[in-house]
């Protein structure tokens, strides 16, 4: 897991994040008290729009390729700036990670 640099009280920035297969870039920006992102990955638009919820994957299994972001929120908050790096973070899990994360999931259901 790797948590990315999001800045707080800033309610519109931009956050990069580069593994060994890609280059990603997040426009984050805050609309109706909700945080929004449009996400390029090297150099595409893949995502726009996106309203993000806490605690999911934010790329589709087809756009993935070793890896996801969440944004990890304590309670189940919805992310909101005020809140990042204090009880919200923006992390990415391999995939294996994730695997890891779905098995422990299943076994505590």
């Amino acid at each position: 897991m790797e948590t990315l640099n999001v800045r707080e009280s800033n309610p519109n920035q931009d956050v990069q994040f580069s593994d060994e297969r890609n280059s990603y870039l997040f426009h984050i920006f805050t609309f109706g008290g909700f945080t929004l992102m449009d996400i390029e990955m090297n150099g595409e638009y893949i995502i726009h729009g996106l309203k993000v919820a806490p605690n999911v994957n934010l790329l589709p299994k087809w756009r993935t390729n070793g890896g996801n972001f969440q944004f990890k929120c304590i309670n189940g908050e919805y992310p909101y700036y005020k809140e990042f790096n204090k009880s919200q973070t923006l992390v990415y899990y391999t995939d294996a990670e994730l695997a890891e994360m779905a098995i422990t999931e299943a076994e505590n259901q």
